[in-house]
């Protein structure tokens, strides 16, 4: 059984603000620019890269559409998990002292996440786009290790902000 923990819902600055419109317009452009892109796709695209960058799947240009769905289904349902930050794993005891500092954090840390995630699926959509029309057969090398880095540093970041004193 969890302790019990102060329902709160932190004070959005206007970084947070910023950061939540950035993410409905990130996903948004998404949206529209596979809705855009769709007609001048091939019929068979990548949909799969390995760790090196180099297609191993293809399917049909439809699938183009699994990444703004998943990004949408993600963003969503982090925007709807943000409004329960009593609900989350901490690495820290939350007591009613450390509540609105730690759920800031926490809440900060989805908010980044989400917009993290929305621009790396249409990187990874632009990236299958430009691949299936030049007919290039990798990505670079370097977007796995970026992509990778970009989590666990938003990740990173924050929790070492949780834990600290400051």
């Amino acid at each position: 059984m969890k302790p019990y923990r102060p329902k709160l819902q932190p004070t959005l600055t206007p970084t947070d603000k910023a950061a939540e419109i950035a993410g409905w317009v990130t996903l948004s452009l998404f949206w529209c620019y596979i809705l855009l892109s769709y007609k001048n796709l091939p019929e068979v695209i990548p949909t799969h890269f390995g760790a090196g960058g180099k297609a191993d799947a293809f399917g049909d240009k439809t699938s183009i559409f699994g990444l703004p769905v998943i990004a949408s289904v993600l963003y969503v349902g982090l925007t709807v998990l943000n409004r329960f930050p009593h609900l989350y794993n901490f690495a820290v005891e939350i007591t009613p002292e450390n509540a609105v500092r730690q759920y800031t954090i926490a809440t900060r840390m989805i908010r980044w996440l989400k917009l993290g995630v929305v621009i790396l699926f249409a990187v990874i959509a632009y990236s299958t786009i430009a691949v299936a029309n030049t007919k290039s057969p990798q990505l670079s090398e370097w977007f796995f290790p970026i992509t990778m880095a970009i989590i666990f540093g938003i990740v990173g970041y924050f929790l070492t902000k949780s834990i600290s004193k400051a």
